[in-house]
């Protein structure tokens, strides 16, 4: 289902989740989700999807619609938060693994002295015998013991993944703040009109 807005080339699409105090049927069973451009007339849309102008709606119909995406754009500018901390996390990995692959090339700190952290505040002090391996976690708690290239490589694919996985979510949370701007406009219109009755 789509909501049209007053901008005839732009409509939100709705999804089947529900809204919470919302008297109409159609809204009760959908809400915001996404904000599609219109590239001449044609939208993709999904089976079993209606098109609601937003000036039909009323007051009361269009601050549920707000309240969802306000709820809506602050997970998910939450979550671009948390991949965006992962994804410096794997830079940096990828950072140490290369430093330690260029320097175990080089022949130096065969025996180097090493803290290894047991938890955020506990270092245990050891020494690095085989500086050509390092364990690598692959999530969950699982490691796994690579040499230095292949962990490289690990740590990039990874990087890449989130990096598009980070840009996505970035697309989508400015379309969610685009649609919260419209209907934010929307429902002030209304406001003043009923106001000014």
């Amino acid at each position: 289902m789509y909501l049209r807005t007053p901008d005839p080339t732009r409509l939100i699409e709705l999804s089947e989740t529900p809204l919470q105090a919302s008297s109409s049927r159609e809204l009760s069973e959908h809400h915001i989700l996404t904000s599609r451009q219109s590239e001449g007339a044609h939208f993709k849309m999904a089976a079993r999807q209606d098109q609601i102008n937003l000036d039909t709606l009323s007051a009361q119909q269009l601050t549920a619609v707000k309240k969802q995406l306000d709820e809506e754009v602050e997970h998910l500018t939450s979550s671009y938060s948390q991949l965006h901390a992962a994804l410096g996390k794997f830079r940096d990995c990828l950072r140490c693994v290369q430093q330690q692959g260029a320097s175990a090339s080089s022949g130096r700190d065969a025996k180097k002295n090493v803290l290894v952290p047991l938890t955020n505040s506990l270092y245990v002090g050891g020494q690095l015998t085989n500086p050509d391996r390092v364990l690598v976690d692959i999530g969950t708690g699982f490691y796994i013991e690579k040499d230095t290239k292949s962990a490289a490589t690990f740590y990039e694919e990874k990087i890449k993944e989130l990096g598009g996985n980070v840009s996505d979510l970035e697309k989508i949370v400015q379309g969610k703040t685009q649609n919260l701007r419209v209907v934010e406009e929307v429902l002030r219109q209304k406001v003043l009109a009923e106001n000014a009755k």
